[in-house]
């Protein structure tokens, strides 16, 4: 059976999906900066970060007691360090600061766009592998609009993750984030540093500008070991796309040890976000992964289809292929294993690939596997993403970035309705504002998408309550009949500065 839950659903391009048990109604969440971009999951994990700094403070008084108790001392400065901007008093050269110089070695340097279940079970048909070390296995996975982190750390100590989502070296441009996670009672908390660069030449851990929606974390804990995975939202920032390159480095460090200062050099490794990858590959083996009616997404129930193409290679000899998706219930899904295809005139195989997409399949991002098995007893793994999709999705386009006012304001724009079938679609569209906004257009919309994989523009018009700032969630809703597919999404209106 897939072990995902049954309440998860992935986040696509205009956002992440959340299934009813039912099956009858989609919810997705995502915050438009200003273009609509996956946006907060739970509530209740809203206060995670404010959780660690109290959960750090907990354990930094508990062990001052204990080592007044002992005849020695301690200070505050043992606890995991906030989100508060830090004095830059010196790069002194300590054991923390020599790990993070260390070079990151990882598995591989494509990533794939694959969606976990968010369980805390690190279960491998679901997370990527990206680097071992430190006694700690690392995953990284990604899909549009969100990159995704996990680690099996061992108990008593943290993860550090440090990246650059913008894909240059630490403390290149103005992406560069520390997160830190340890475990604490029941479940992992977090805090967040954003480095300030603001004065060139002594840079500075700032307040993070990674904000709590941003954010989901969950894990659990074993006798030596606990898991962490991390769900983390664009909204609008670099690398979180297709094609993007983000750098990354993990460490596993001691409770209450301090990173290095934000000037410190860390060693990172720049990764790319792609839908393709070869593993254990072939000197200059070409392939390619084509899909039915072009496009990479299927509706759970549907069919499936796409073709491998595979170039002879020049000094071995490809004996079998095994094609199949990877992370799928095998009681259902469809699996080719062959000998392999003639090459024709030009030196193509051609393995068509057929599948039945089972109902019960989550919404997500999966891996379609083709193994060549070789002369030289090796394997070679080939690997695409597809997506198994909801119906429609949202794009929404506002015509300007919004700011606070000391009156009331008009915003307008339009609300792409994207269909992802072959069929013709059609249905009602309703937006629906918090409470003091007034609605003037968009109330009741209805729709028709004639042609596969159309759309459907549709104009909204509302007003913000005058001195307005911050995020305000917008439920976007298409009511297609058997199905009603739901997006929150959380407005941004910026402050005057």
């Amino acid at each position: 059976m897939m072990k995902k839950n049954a309440w998860f659903i992935p986040l696509l391009i205009a956002g992440n999906i959340v299934l009813a048990e039912e099956a009858d109604e989609i919810s997705v969440d995502v915050i438009p900066i200003p273009t609509p971009l996956p946006g907060s999951w739970e509530e209740e994990n809203l206060n995670e970060e404010t959780e660690s700094v109290v959960a750090a403070k907990e354990e930094s008084a508990k062990t001052t007691e204990e080592k007044k108790s002992a005849g020695s001392s301690t200070t505050a400065e043992k606890k995991i360090e906030s989100v508060a901007p830090e004095k830059n008093s010196g790069t002194s050269l300590n054991l923390s600061n020599l790990v993070f110089n260390n070079p990151y070695e990882v598995t591989n340097k494509k990533r794939m766009a694959i969606t976990p279940g968010m369980n805390g079970e690190l279960d491998t048909q679901f997370w990527d592998m990206l680097s071992s070390s430190n006694n700690m296995l690392v995953f990284h996975n990604w899909e549009p609009g969100v990159n995704y982190f996990g680690a099996r750390v061992p108990n008593g100590k943290d993860v550090v993750f440090s990246l650059n989502l913008s894909g240059s070296a630490w403390l290149m441009g103005e992406e560069n984030h520390e997160i830190r996670v340890t475990w604490h009672g029941d479940k992992p908390v977090y805090t967040i540093r954003t480095v300030d660069s603001s004065n060139p030449g002594h840079p500075v851990f700032g307040v993070g500008k990674i904000v709590r929606e941003q954010i989901k974390l969950v894990g659990k804990q074993d006798v030596n070991f606990w898991n962490m995975e991390l769900k983390l939202l664009g909204m609008g920032r670099p690398g979180f796309e297709i094609g993007n390159k983000i750098s990354v480095r993990a460490d596993s460090i001691n409770k209450f040890q301090q990173t290095p200062l934000a000037i410190v050099p860390r060693v990172l490794n720049t990764v790319e976000l792609a839908f393709e990858r070869s593993v254990n590959d072939i000197p200059g083996l070409s392939w390619d992964a084509s899909y039915n009616a072009k496009v990479r997404n299927v509706q759970p129930g549907s069919n499936f289809g796409m073709n491998w193409k595979v170039a002879k290679p020049d000094n071995v000899t490809l004996k079998r292929i095994k094609i199949a998706p990877f992370g799928m219930d095998k009681e259902y899904s469809t699996s080719l294993s062959t000998p392999m295809p003639e090459y024709n005139s030009y030196g193509n195989a051609y393995a068509p690939f057929s599948a039945n997409i089972p109902k019960p399949t989550p919404y997500g991002y999966y891996l379609m596997q083709a193994k060549l098995y070789r002369s030289d007893d090796k394997i070679t793994l080939l690997q695409s993403c597809f997506q198994v999709a909801r119906p429609v999705e949202f794009k929404i386009n506002y015509k300007a970035k919004t700011k606070k006012s000391p009156t009331e304001q008009t915003v307008d724009g339009y609300v792409t309705v994207h269909s992802l079938t072959t069929s013709k679609l059609g249905g009602r569209f309703r937006l629906e504002l918090p409470a003091g906004w007034e609605l003037l257009e968009g109330a009741d919309s209805t729709f028709s998408i004639f042609h596969p994989y159309g759309h459907a523009n549709l104009y909204v018009k509302f007003k913000v309550p005058a001195n307005f700032s911050g995020l305000a969630p917008i439920k976007y809703r298409v009511d297609l009949g058997e199905k009603i597919v739901q997006q929150t999404v959380y407005f941004q209106v910026y402050s005057a500065e």
